[in-house]
């Protein structure tokens, strides 16, 4: 397996979401454990684009709409025309499955056919209102 470079972040209520400049090419992993509002949603969908993410997984509550928004975020970024191959992200969601399973999914299973294998570059999106950082880190190394 290929190791990977894993940057979390944490997103309290009223703070921006601003993604760090030393990711392109990378998967992100999007945890959402509280209401989020259609704006802020749609502002992180775009800098997700902007900022070249390949693969978005979304888990917690309402993670169907983050799929939906990358989605729309990503087609407005190419006028609604083809997206190359090399920008083309792939999302998913989570729903049904356990934040371990999320976590798993994330390391194992998030592949793009423009990378090759698994993207080396992850970043967790953690809409929460406290730091998870080792907790999350620790599901990480135990998946």
């Amino acid at each position: 397996m290929n190791k990977v470079d894993l940057t979390y972040l944490c997103v309290p209520p009223l703070r921006a979401v601003r993604i760090p400049e030393h990711l392109n090419a990378f998967r992100c992993l999007v945890l959402i454990e509280r209401e989020i509002d259609d704006d802020l949603r749609q502002a992180v969908s775009e800098q997700l684009v902007a900022s070249g993410c390949l693969y978005m997984m979304a888990w917690g509550i309402d993670c169907g709409l983050w799929d939906e928004s990358v989605d729309q975020a990503s087609l407005k970024a190419f006028d609604y025309a083809d997206i190359p191959d090399d920008h083309f992200i792939m999302t998913t969601w989570h729903e049904k499955n356990t934040l371990q399973d999320a976590v798993f999914f994330a390391k194992y299973c998030a592949t793009h056919s423009y990378a090759g294998d698994l993207i080396s570059k992850m970043l967790i999106l953690d809409f929460h209102d406290v730091d998870r950082s080792k907790k999350i880190a620790e599901l990480f190394d135990k998946s």
